[in-house]
């Protein structure tokens, strides 16, 4: 059976990112992922995210061809490369609100049962 892009599954799933807090970077990722470009700010912070992404609604998320730190350090060097003039502040801003993504999945993943495996 075909794998659906990413792309398709963020317009027919919308329900799994509505209203969570950086859904609209983490939508901009998986399109990007969708189109396979894997460099974009959006994309590298979907790709860190994945594994925790995977057990609370993704499973089709593949696993990331780079360990976590190289993925970090990637989205670091791309921010610089944008033109920020304050990537280490952006940096944190993305992760942080990467962090508050992933738990508010987590816990709309097992309010709904909908998680397999993910982290209470």
């Amino acid at each position: 059976m075909r794998q659906p892009n990413h792309m398709s599954l963020v317009r027919h799933s919308p329900d799994l990112l509505a209203g969570l807090p950086g859904a609209d970077l983490v939508a901009r990722g998986l399109e990007d992922l969708g189109r396979g470009e894997t460099e974009s700010i959006e994309a590298l912070l979907v790709l860190m995210a994945a594994p925790r992404m995977r057990p609370c609604g993704f499973p089709w998320l593949k696993e990331p061809a780079d360990p976590s730190p190289e993925l970090e350090l990637r989205l670091y060097r791309r921010l610089g490369e944008s033109g920020d003039e304050a990537p280490y502040g952006t940096y944190n801003s993305l992760r942080a609100t990467l962090s508050s993504f992933l738990s508010a999945l987590e816990v709309r993943a097992n309010r709904d049962g909908a998680a397999d495996g993910c982290p209470p």
